[in-house]
């Protein structure tokens, strides 16, 4: 496929405010295929040595054949029931019903008593990836934890991390002015992209572990009166 053809047929591209941006945002996704492993092959047309062409190299990219045993879709199976999300139950469990058809059926015993649970964020989750995605900016309403204030927030999205059983979206905060993390449950009414797509670089040099670290909610120590035979689950 030529630069042209991309351009009209990829998701994002069509957002670029000019032929700069565009480039890019081109240029990135490019070494981002690169990173990931998937090589991309350039070639140029014999007739017109001009016009540039891009493809994947498929027999570089596929994958051997991959096989399961029975123990080892039992927990892939017992994965895909961490998520209550209703979006991201569904691809799980698309994907697992995908690699029964072709494996042995999982162990059905080997997993009994287990039930965990991660709950993804409905509202806010898909509009962020898709920002984070055409590095575009986003703005929301946001409920403070330290004062409960709610103020909106104008931020350039860098990535999406769960930790402590929550979700928390790690960017430049425009109005402060400096790195944030914000936990996406505290964030109130609907995520707005807004600018162009491609208006920004994520830095390599962050530290995420800092920033939520600030953003977590302090702990305390509980002590708890707990009847005999109960509370099992903890």
């Amino acid at each position: 496929m030529t630069k042209r053809q991309i351009r009209e047929r990829v998701h994002g591209y069509a957002d670029a405010a000019s032929e700069e941006s565009f480039e890019r945002m081109f240029e990135r996704d490019k070494d981002l295929l690169r990173v990931m492993g998937v090589p991309l092959v350039v070639e140029h047309d014999p007739v017109h040595e001009d016009d540039v062409g891009y493809r994947i190299d498929t027999a570089g990219y596929t994958l051997p054949p991959v096989t399961f045993t029975a123990e080892e879709v039992g927990v892939l199976s017992l994965a895909a029931e961490l998520w209550q999300d209703a979006s991201l139950r569904s691809f799980a469990r698309r994907g697992m019903t995908k690699l029964r058809a072709v494996g042995p059926a999982p162990e059905p015993d080997a997993h009994v008593g287990l039930a965990l649970r991660v709950r993804g964020p409905e509202a806010a989750f898909a509009p962020l990836l898709e920002a984070i995605d055409a590095r575009r900016a986003v703005s929301f309403t946001y409920r403070a934890a330290s004062t409960g204030q709610v103020a909106r927030r104008t931020v350039e999205p860098w990535r999406i991390l769960s930790r402590d059983r929550g979700w928390y979206l790690v960017g430049l905060d425009r109005d402060r002015r400096a790195p944030r993390a914000f936990r996406l449950s505290r964030i109130t009414g609907k995520v707005r992209a807004t600018g162009p797509a491609g208006a920004f670089a994520v830095p390599a040099d962050v530290d995420v572990e800092a920033l939520l670290e600030r953003a977590r909610p302090r702990s305390g120590t509980a002590r708890l009166a707990v009847l005999p035979g109960r509370a099992a689950a903890l």
